[in-house]
């Protein structure tokens, strides 16, 4: 594992060494170029695609209404700067107990006059600072607080807090390691390409693992690391890689997701929803179990997709996490 560890790094790191450290070119490059290094996950979004999809926009807007803490408080102060097109989100020390410290960095088209008019407009408390030849904004209070910079007029930085923004705008310096010199992530960052709508990957959240329960628990517990991606024009493709560590993990985990699976489309069927075409896609759908990985496959059609968020934006349904059979998943 450490031999291929040692490859991957390596032939990363000379693909992303190349050329100048510009964030503006580096996130288009990859994504991991943009975090500072110690990050635990690390997610990108083509924002600007991402529009054009109903199941995105849908979940988008239901993600809204929750209480994310210092994720919502980012989300605004974006939506105050201007419009995003690319988006990367790195999270730093998540756990159970713990919100995870986030910095955001994206592409787009900003303008810092209408972000300072509409700081003031809201009555957002605000102060400015600087670091370096680099402006910031400290905004809010207490655990909402964040700190934006308008790198460029393409490039926004926000942070949830003032040592990760000024980590970010190092990078552009060389004053500090980016996340892609992570040797650990190194396996993981290498699952990356551009042409992807969006793309997550690293340690699986504590968190999500503390959300089940019972011997269902037990087996998400075994999960070490994920990685998620969704590509595709006409046909979106859909690929989550749980990373279990070994093939009894990962089948355990395939066991996992069939059952979820299963038990939502019945949770749909007996609410009376007409989801024919996301019933169909789940029953294309793969589950293959390689080493210790299980590798989940879904595609959708557009027409697919659009009907099957028509049917959802009705009324939001509930994961069935408490479905689980009674086979015990194995120890570690």
């Amino acid at each position: 594992m450490r031999a291929v560890a040692a490859v991957s790094l390596a032939s990363l790191g000379f693909l992303l060494a190349c050329g100048g450290r510009s964030l503006d070119v580096e996130i288009e490059r990859h994504p991991a170029n943009v975090l500072p290094q110690g990050a635990t996950q690390v997610f990108y979004a083509r924002v600007d695609r991402l529009r054009d999809n109903p199941l995105a926009v849908l979940a988008c807007e239901r993600a809204q209404k929750l209480d994310l803490g210092t994720f919502k408080s980012t989300s605004q102060t974006l939506a105050l700067a201007g419009d995003v097109e690319r988006l990367v989100l790195g999270t730093y020390g998540a756990t159970v107990e713990k919100e995870a410290a986030a910095v955001v960095v994206a592409t787009g088209r900003f303008n810092e006059d209408v972000f300072r008019k509409a700081l003031e407009t809201f009555r957002m408390p605000h102060v400015e600072g600087s670091y370096g030849d680099r402006r910031f904004y400290t905004c809010g209070r207490g655990e909402t607080r964040c700190y934006v910079s308008f790198v460029s007029p393409r490039l926004l930085a926000v942070a949830s807090q003032e040592d990760l923004l000024k980590r970010t705008l190092a990078l552009s310096k060389r004053g500090t390691k980016s996340m892609a010199r992570d040797r650990g992530f190194a396996p993981l960052l290498q699952s990356f390409s551009p042409e992807m709508d969006l793309w997550a990957t690293g340690l699986f959240p504590p968190v999500l693992s503390a959300a089940f329960g019972g011997q269902l628990q037990a087996a998400v517990q075994l999960i070490q690391a994920f990685t998620l991606k969704l590509a595709g024009q006409e046909r979106k493709h859909l690929d989550l890689v749980l990373h279990c560590g070994s093939v009894e993990a990962a089948q355990a985990n395939a066991m996992v997701l069939k059952t979820l699976l299963g038990a939502t489309v019945q949770q749909l069927v007996d609410g009376g929803y007409n989801v024919a075409d996301l019933i169909d896609a789940v029953n294309r759908s793969q589950i293959i179990v390689e080493g210790g990985t299980a590798d989940f496959k879904l595609e959708m059609n557009k027409a697919e997709i659009a009907a099957t968020a028509a049917v959802l934006r009705a009324e939001p349904v509930a994961p069935a996490i408490e479905a689980f059979p009674p086979a015990a998943a194995p120890e570690r």
